[in-house]
């Protein structure tokens, strides 16, 4: 159960770590340390009581990131930016590719289709057919 809490917590502050470094890694190992430390004094821990020590965890976050250079989370902020605007980009010309490719399916393989409609005579019995069919049926019936 402490495991569990302490987990929980720490998945909180891992949330409002918008990005990864090396110093991250070692923050939040040591925080699950320290928690970890804290909880065994502890006869009875709960999520309550870690936000009552360590405060919250978007808190906790804030102060990591105060501690950080801001010229290495401008650098991550633009790489960011960077692999996000190329996914797009890739995304775009993907799209682009897969509509040509159909437009020249299309027009090497037109789908064309010929429907005939025939138009046929109603058949009509003749009066010889109708007396057969009339003695088809008395002969089935006795």
């Amino acid at each position: 159960m402490e495991k569990n809490v302490i987990d929980i917590y720490v998945k909180r502050v891992k949330k409002y770590l918008p990005f990864f470094c090396q110093d991250r890694k070692k923050f939040l190992n040591g925080l699950k340390q320290e928690i970890q430390d804290y909880v065994t004094l502890q006869s009875d821990c709960d999520l309550i009581s870690l936000y009552a020590t360590f405060g919250a965890p978007q808190n906790m976050a804030a102060q990591f990131l105060d501690t950080l250079d801001p010229a290495e989370v401008s650098k991550f902020q633009r790489k960011r930016k960077i692999i996000l605007i190329g996914l797009i980009f890739l995304l775009l010309l993907i799209i682009f590719s897969l509509v040509i490719y159909l437009h020249k399916q299309i027009q090497i393989n037109p789908s064309k289709v010929e429907v005939t409609i025939k138009e046929s005579q109603p058949y009509h019995l003749t009066d010889e057919e109708i007396e057969e069919m009339i003695r088809q049926e008395e002969n089935k019936n006795e």
